[in-house]
């Protein structure tokens, strides 16, 4: 959760958030109280979208393929911009509108927010979460074992490793083994 709150922060030079808030007309503590409540759910989707080989790999392939990078370096001209792609971002990562819509209902009663709002804000922080780790992991060369590692596991092979950015990924991504007595 804190590496995507980092990356929200860091996008755009430094500006995402605050680039936000003017987009969507709130103020940047608005924007902060909503990333702050989205963030979790984020990160526990991303979890899950990353567990089947499915969610794995279209999560590359959008990584790979979509604006994403351009955006989290670039502040957009619209929030069209953001709120397009996020809508395919979102889809993949939470794997239904409805669910969407209960994370958001949720984001927006812990952070006093109208759920209008946090429905505005929230497809452009997919966006950016998607750019962020997209341009992180293409600058660590770690995108093509990503994909390597999407390939295998879509064809039952054991996921390759040995790059510390593919492997804090996973661990980032993949659920705790705790012990039960």
């Amino acid at each position: 959760m804190d590496q995507f709150t980092q990356l929200l922060q860091g996008a755009q030079g430094g500006h995402g958030v605050e680039n936000l808030a003017s987009l969507y007309g709130i103020s940047a503590q608005q924007t902060q109280r909503a990333m702050e409540a989205l963030m979790p759910a984020f990160a526990a989707a991303m979890q899950r979208a990353m567990q089947s080989p499915d969610g794995m790999a279209n999560l590359t392939v959008l990584m790979m393929s979509g604006p994403y990078g351009g955006l989290y370096e670039h502040a957009p001209s619209g929030p069209a911009e953001l709120s397009k792609p996020g809508a395919t971002a979102m889809e993949a990562v939470f794997g239904s509108p409805e669910v969407a819509r209960a994370v958001a209902d949720h984001a927006a009663s812990t952070s006093g927010l109208a759920t209008a709002v946090v429905n505005q804000v929230m497809p452009s922080f997919a966006t950016l979460l998607l750019g962020g780790l997209a341009k992180s992991l293409a600058a660590s060369g770690a995108m093509s074992q990503l994909l390597a590692a999407s390939l295998a596991r879509a064809s039952g092979q054991p996921v390759p490793t040995g790059n510390p950015w593919i492997d804090a990924l996973g661990n980032f991504l993949t659920p705790s083994k705790s012990s039960t007595p």
